[in-house]
């Protein structure tokens, strides 16, 4: 039986992707695990990225938003999404332009019930490794674009009270397989025109937002419940599925 897959993706300013974004892993992933749920991340964002992940949220009863009041990094998004994620497997997605969702199987078909597996965006170049730390103590492991990991392996790594770095204690301890190369998607600059429409929509939810929304508060309690909001794309939504698509 196929495991149950939590993939959590930590989001900044990402108002023009995020749509897209979730739409394909929707797609994609389900097929690769026994059930599946996407926990968005809202990291601090300053644009309308909260609101947007809000009406993704409502139109897909699989999506659960969560809310840092500043900027934490990937780690801790990690950390807040274990609170109310159930996925047996965690996959870690940290949204950049390069993201493609149909790369994702690679990590789950070479995936272990005692391994992590990290992904990596490959360029024409390929990627460059960072200098090594000039004495004193070695710099710690940067987290790969993608990391699929087994949940109890997140638990132990909890329970060590934040003493290693995430990728540190999976490597210390023997979990990591070697990285998996991924080739990226071919980017796209949103058009000036949605970007402002996205700004001119949502200016006072934002402002509202700074002042009352609670750190880490889930935004729908139940992921796999229906919302009370009634189903169905508004005209924004489907400007962004409209531009995600290319038309």
């Amino acid at each position: 039986m196929k495991p149950s897959l939590s993939v959590v993706v930590p989001l900044h300013n990402s108002q023009t992707s995020l749509v897209r974004l979730t739409e394909e892993l929707l797609e994609v992933l389900p097929e690769m695990a026994g059930g599946l749920e996407v926990v968005l991340v809202d990291d601090g964002s300053t644009d309308a990225t909260v609101e947007v992940a809000q009406e993704v949220s409502l139109n897909f009863p699989q999506v659960l938003l969560l809310v840092h009041r500043s900027r934490l990094g990937a780690e801790e998004s990690l950390r807040s999404a274990m609170r109310y994620a159930h996925g047996e497997q965690m996959l870690l997605c940290r949204e950049t332009g390069e993201l493609d969702p149909h790369e994702l199987p690679k990590l789950l078909s070479v995936a272990t019930v005692d391994s992590a597996v990290p992904g990596q965006w490959q360029g024409s170049l390929g990627s460059i490794p960072r200098a090594p730390a000039i004495g004193g103590k070695p710099q710690a492991m940067e987290l790969p674009d993608v990391l699929l990991v087994p949940r109890r392996m997140l638990v132990g790594w909890r329970q060590t009270g934040g003493r290693n770095d995430l990728m540190d204690y999976l490597k210390t301890r023997g979990y990591l397989k070697p990285t998996v190369a991924l080739r990226p998607r071919r980017q796209r600059r949103a058009p000036a025109a949605l970007v402002n429409l996205l700004q001119r929509r949502y200016a006072e939810q934002a402002a509202a937002r700074a002042m009352t929304v609670r750190r880490d508060a889930p935004v729908n309690d139940n992921v796999t419940g229906a919302t009370n909001r009634p189903r169905g794309s508004s005209r924004l939504m489907l400007r962004l599925r409209a531009f995600a698509m290319g038309e």
